[in-house]
């Protein structure tokens, strides 16, 4: 059996990532997922609003009462830049032991994987567990697609040998949320209801 790695700013968490969350748990060996909120993101700047206590406040208590689903804050306490393959190493010497490991990823990453810091070493550790962004290409496209030849071979092999997550991909990202908050836009619905108490409690995303 194994464990699955999901890491993003969760800036603030939203029902789609919940939905590929539980999504993966039906993939037979995955019997967990952890969620991993970056500190500080080197292929992304955070646009403030929730600092990194704020968004693991907003997940944690979003995932609290769903089984097969917890937090790691370990990218939190890093002072630099947060980078998966430090963390997927920690994760098998802490929780998984010999346990296979799958890192969940959108195909709209793919063609930037290389530019990640140790990727090779990474795809060492992990299988891919491919989702589909809502803009993003279908993930069995990916695999049949002839862009796998444009990869580096240890790359093209990765993608080959990964696993689709089988779900609906839901058109919400967490920068049009925070676009909505900020322009009084219908919300709610689109978050778990602890992520909207701690917005609305706190004021958040320039609630008013």
């Amino acid at each position: 059996m194994g464990v699955a790695v999901f890491g993003g700013s969760f800036d603030p968490v939203h029902i789609g990532h919940l939905h590929v969350a539980d999504s993966a748990l039906l993939i037979p060996w995955v019997d967990h997922v952890y969620f991993v909120p970056a500190g500080m993101p080197p292929h992304k700047k955070l646009s403030g609003g929730a600092d990194g206590q704020q968004r693991l406040a907003m997940l944690s208590q979003s995932v609290a009462d769903r089984p097969g689903l917890s937090v790691l804050d370990w990218e939190l306490g890093e002072s630099g830049p947060s980078y998966t393959c430090p963390t997927v190493e920690r994760v098998r010497k802490e929780l998984s032991g010999d346990a296979r490991v799958g890192l969940i990823i959108g195909t709209d990453l793919l063609p930037g994987f290389t530019t990640w810091k140790d990727w090779s070493d990474l795809l060492t550790l992990v299988t891919l567990l491919l989702t589909r962004h809502p803009d993003g290409d279908d993930p069995r496209a990916v695999l049949d697609s002839k862009q796998l030849q444009a990869y580096p071979s240890q790359l093209r092999s990765a993608i080959e040998r990964a696993e689709v997550i089988d779900h609906i991909p839901l058109s919400i990202s967490s920068s049009s949320v925070r676009n909505r908050i900020a322009r009084g836009s219908r919300y709610r619905d689109l978050l778990p209801e602890s992520a909207n108490r701690i917005i609305h409690d706190q004021g958040l995303y320039s609630f008013q």
